[in-house]
């Protein structure tokens, strides 16, 4: 079962050290699963970071996936790859990439999540959940309201599916989204933006953790 707890997207951040580097720094404390995302380098670029970054975290055994691009994943040797709507299709991902490999698809409307073709899919990202300065957002926040509404229909569509929040996450908001049905958070500048990196991802996958543990309790 792959380990959704603590997600962290690589993209560039400007004058900080290498992706590579913070990953391994995520990695210490406590990120279980890698994305590397940037939609302006080369495929070249991408390349050489996806190997850089998977030799970086040999050693803890955490994913990597490859944003957007199944080919290019493949050829990279990413262990998967994450699509959204207008990217390649689960199904195209899975031919190029073949049944070992991860895919992720994200999700924001219940529409799509009744359409998700979930058989071919290892995750599901669903968001944008909050307001968040990483990324410009196309449609409103769904909000925990909207995240549990389709975590609710796509566990009844397939069971045991891991489920990450994506947009706006941080420690604070960590237990009320993992209430809501996710298995984890997916962070950005929450970590990678962070001035001590390991620190801020261990403090997200405690809250993690600890929602988890409450919820097993109550």
């Amino acid at each position: 079962m792959i380990d959704l707890s603590l997600y962290v997207i690589l993209g560039p951040i400007a004058g900080r050290m290498s992706l590579a580097e913070m990953a391994v720094l995520a990695a210490r404390g406590g990120a279980s699963f890698f994305q590397l995302r940037d939609k302006d380098a080369d495929a070249q670029t991408l390349i050489a970071a996806t190997a850089e970054i998977r030799r970086a975290l040999a050693s803890f055994k955490r994913p990597l996936v490859l944003n957007d691009d199944a080919a290019l994943a493949a050829r990279a040797g990413a262990d998967g790859v994450h699509v959204g709507q207008s990217d390649d299709a689960p199904a195209e991902a899975r031919d190029i990439l073949g049944p070992e490999k991860i895919i992720g698809l994200s999700i924001r409307t219940m529409d799509e999540a009744e359409n998700a073709p979930l058989d071919l899919l290892d995750y599901a990202a669903i968001g944008g959940v909050f307001e968040t300065s990483s990324k410009r957002l196309d449609n409103p926040p769904i909000g925990v309201s909207g995240l549990a509404a389709i975590a609710a229909l796509l566990r009844r569509r397939r069971p045991g599916l891991p489920l990450v929040a994506i947009s706006g996450m941080n420690a604070a908001r960590a237990p009320q989204v993992i209430k809501a049905g996710a298995d984890g958070v997916a962070v950005i500048s929450a970590v990678t933006g962070a001035a001590d990196i390991t620190a801020a991802a261990n403090k997200i996958a405690g809250a993690v953790a600890g929602a988890k543990a409450g919820g097993a309790g109550s």
